[in-house]
């Protein structure tokens, strides 16, 4: 499951992740995050990734979850964070996924380290 949001007034593009995601899931999401993305100057906005209640994923998502770290890279975002989750694998799958696609993503405990 996830949600976007958008908040104006602090410039933050706002993901939240919980759960397993599967690759229906995934294109629907994609889908969503270019339309919203496109609605805003994203270089004005900061990334934040809440992957907080996101569950470790299985082996054959872990292509689809780079491709969407590679999205984020694509796009002009002032910065780029990620609040770790509950699950040490799970951070430690993120960790590795990011950096297999080179991302330039901050690890942080909550938002409050903005």
């Amino acid at each position: 499951m996830y949600k976007i949001e958008i908040n104006n007034i602090k410039k933050t593009f706002y993901l939240t992740f919980s759960g397993i995601f599967t690759p229906d899931e995934v294109d629907n999401f994609l889908k969503e995050y270019s339309s919203k993305v496109s609605s805003i100057p994203s270089n004005e906005y900061k990334l934040v990734a809440d992957t907080t209640n996101l569950r470790v994923s299985k082996q054959e998502m872990l292509p689809l979850m780079k491709n969407c770290i590679a999205l984020y890279m694509q796009t002009p975002f002032q910065k780029r964070y990620a609040v770790e989750g509950d699950s040490i694998i799970t951070n430690m799958q993120m960790k590795r996924v990011c950096s297999e696609a080179n991302a330039d993503i901050h690890f942080i405990k909550n938002t409050n380290e903005i």
